[in-house]
Order: structure tokens, then C-alpha cells, then sequence
């Protein structure tokens, strides 16, 4: 991925993680740990309109609030704005061709997973709170 690109490419993840950031109440390590297609819509029955859009995710302080379990982990459901609906559907959008070379099923990447013979933590290639930390700063820097 070329220098200019990868700039532009960090710049549009960081905006739609102030978004989300700041839209729904999540913590990094909450984004970070995102699934792909963690972005559930709630219909209306009767005029099949959205009403609301939920992330399904792992809090990071693992309590719950009736959403169940997952492979032992618990998860919750934080309901969000569009924006911020949107800003998750750009991002699935963006690492659609990294997720697929990876196998990897997070919501947002590690851009090492790039690199020839890059190997695999056991959770992916996951963007760790520090990489947020970095991205979101030189965001910051740019505007």
C-alpha cells in the first residue's frame, strides 16, 4: 500500500472512529475488538423501517446487560445513531479486501497483516489501543 494511500486510508478509519467513539460510548479496546457484521438493524414490523441500529460486541469490563454469552465471553448491545452505523458499514467496507486475504473477522485490522510472513496473534491481526491511539492522533494532526 503506498505511502499517500495508506495516509488517506488511516485518515478515513480515524474519522470513523471519532464517530463511533464518540457516538455510542464504546472504549477502544470495544472498537477495537469488534467482529465484522457486529452492526445488527432493528425494523419496525409493519413499515420494515429501521428504528435503530445495536453493535454487538465483548465489553471490555466483561459485565452484561442481557445479551448473552458467546463462546463463553460475554456481550453486549450498544444501541447507536446513523452516523456511527455508518462509520461501522465504511470500515467493513475498507477492510473488506485485508479481512479476506487475512481470514481474519474483525471489524478493524492491523495494517501488518500486509506483510509478507506476518504472523497472526491468536485473535487476527487485530488494530491494537495504541494503533487507535496513533491513528486518531495523526487525524488530529491533519485537521
Amino acid at each position: 500500500m503506498g505511502g499517500k494511500y495508506r495516509t488517506e486510508f488511516n485518515h478515513t478509519v480515524a474519522a470513523c472512529l471519532v464517530l463511533i467513539l464518540y457516538l455510542t460510548g464504546m472504549r477502544p479496546g470495544e472498537v477495537a475488538m469488534l467482529a465484522q457484521r457486529c452492526l445488527r438493524e432493528v425494523r419496525d414490523p409493519y413499515t420494515g423501517e429501521v428504528l435503530r441500529w445495536k453493535v454487538v460486541g465483548v465489553p471490555e469490563k466483561r459485565r452484561t446487560k442481557g445479551a448473552g454469552q458467546a463462546s463463553g465471553r460475554k456481550v453486549a448491545e450498544w444501541v447507536v445513531p446513523e452516523p456511527a452505523a455508518r462509520a461501522i458499514e465504511l470500515l467493513e467496507a475498507l477492510y473488506a479486501p485485508f479481512r479476506e486475504r487475512s481470514g481474519s473477522r474483525l471489524l478493524l485490522l492491523n495494517l501488518r497483516v500486509l506483510f509478507p510472513g506476518a504472523k497472526p496473534d491468536p485473535k487476527g491481526f487485530p488494530m491494537s489501543v495504541k494503533c487507535i491511539w496513533w491513528a486518531l492522533r495523526s487525524f488530529q494532526d491533519m485537521v
